[in-house]
């Protein structure tokens, strides 16, 4: 075909290789320069409004620590966002609390099954040390890649904090366990300690429980090989309301499936939440006052990306609008850029932190720097801030950022009960 056929393209296919590649370089280099404009904006941003926070003799002392006591006095919901097994939270959270049972909040929500909320509610309500005692020997040892429930030296601490300064004439529980139980054998032992007056079942309990224990010191978690024996267990209960039985039960049929398929952890957390928090609504309180301790991913608004349904915190932030409230959420992180990182070191940062949390650590000068996030959402409304898929998570998510340094973990004694 010549340039002079009717049918010729006024361009080689030389040259719009040429162009295309051109244009790809033009609308790269651009982003790379936009992208380098908005961390130093947000860099500068955290250089002239970073809030300090420190922790001296167990008091919270610094512009963040009023801020982040003016912001929950306000709140219905005041949701932690965790990265788990940092020391930092539950010191954090210890000499937060007073402060918080002052403005009225009654509740501690945890990423703990509910039996494992309910030995620590009975525990901080009751001074129960058998009941702690048993929390943290179903939690210890923890399962393989399993970071929760908060069970570390510093958690133990925490918990002694909330009962040393418990809401005065408390009536509905006052720790929920909001998630389902990681492990069995724990639930089918005290099970089978509290029915020794009902032989032919506590026969049947000891049977399963030798099959379950058994899978699970071979790191076989799964309870479906087991769900027919567990259920058969399960119709046979038949328990008063608010006892240890039932916590049991229901624990059990969140780990074998009261339904096929399973709900996602997701919708088992909002489940029991609505659960405990309309139990405080009909013992007395018109709008109960909640602390929740999860990680992160759960703290932030939106969807969840591997389950496709809302997050916690978003439910929470639906139903302040509903109860015409609010919710405050806060996240506290220290991940390494490393991804060899060793034990003992803070976990590797996601691909997405990476991009979102340098320009905030470039701007950040204390060991505990609390960043106000509304501001920064106010200029992204507003059409003033256009920002990067990693950073608007963060800032539409989450309400401020606690970035700490340096990275101390969580310790765990072999030791009996730390007091």
């Amino acid at each position: 075909m010549t340039e002079t056929d009717g049918l010729s393209m006024p361009f080689s296919s030389t040259k719009v290789c040429q162009y295309l590649f051109l244009f790809l370089l033009v609308m790269i280099t651009y982003s790379v320069g936009s992208g380098q404009a908005i961390d130093s904006t947000l860099a500068n941003y955290v250089r002239e409004n970073q809030q300090e926070i420190r922790l001296v003799d167990g008091q919270l002392l610094g512009s963040g620590a009023d801020w982040l006591r003016q912001e929950a006095n306000k709140a219905q919901f005041f949701f932690v966002g965790e990265e788990h097994d940092m020391r930092a939270v539950p010191n954090l959270l210890s000499a937060l609390w007073p402060d918080l049972l002052r403005v009225g909040y009654k509740h501690v929500a945890l990423e703990a099954g509910q039996w494992l909320g309910n030995r620590l509610d009975t525990y901080a309500r009751f001074r129960d040390l058998n009941a702690l005692s048993q929390f943290q020997q179903a939690a210890l040892p923890r399962r393989p890649n399993i970071s929760i429930p908060p069970s570390s030296d510093e958690d133990i601490r925490f918990y002694n904090v909330l009962a040393k300064h418990r809401p005065a004439g408390q009536k509905s529980a006052f720790i929920w366990g909001l998630d389902y139980e990681f492990k069995t054998t724990p639930l089918l032992q005290r099970l089978a300690a509290l029915t020794p007056s009902q032989p032919k079942l506590h026969r049947q309990v000891n049977q399963v429980l030798n099959q379950v224990s058994t899978a699970e010191e071979a790191h076989q978690y799964s309870v479906q090989p087991f769900r027919n024996d567990i259920l058969t267990i399960l119709r046979s209960l038949d328990p008063r309301p608010g006892t240890e039985i039932q916590f049991i039960k229901d624990a059990l049929l969140k780990r074998v499936g009261e339904s096929t398929p399973a709900p996602d952890r997701s919708v088992i957390m909002k489940q029991l939440f609505l659960r405990a928090y309309r139990s405080a609504q009909r013992l007395g309180e018109p709008k109960p006052k909640v602390l929740l301790r999860f990680g992160s991913y759960h703290a932030k608004r939106g969807l969840m990306s591997d389950y496709g349904t809302s997050t916690l915190a978003n439910f929470l932030g639906e139903l302040a609008v509903s109860e015409r409230t609010a919710l405050l959420t806060l996240k506290i992180i220290c991940c390494s850029p490393d991804e060899r990182n060793s034990p003992g070191a803070p976990r590797p940062c996601t691909p997405s932190e990476r991009v979102w949390l340098k320009p905030m650590q470039a701007g950040a000068s204390n060991p505990w720097t609390l960043v106000n996030l509304l501001p920064l959402r106010e200029s992204v409304k507003q059409g003033k801030l256009q920002l990067g898929p990693e950073l608007f998570e963060v800032i539409t998510g989450y309400d401020a950022v606690l970035l700490v340094k340096p990275y101390e973990p969580s310790t765990f004694s072999t030791g009996s009960i730390v007091r």
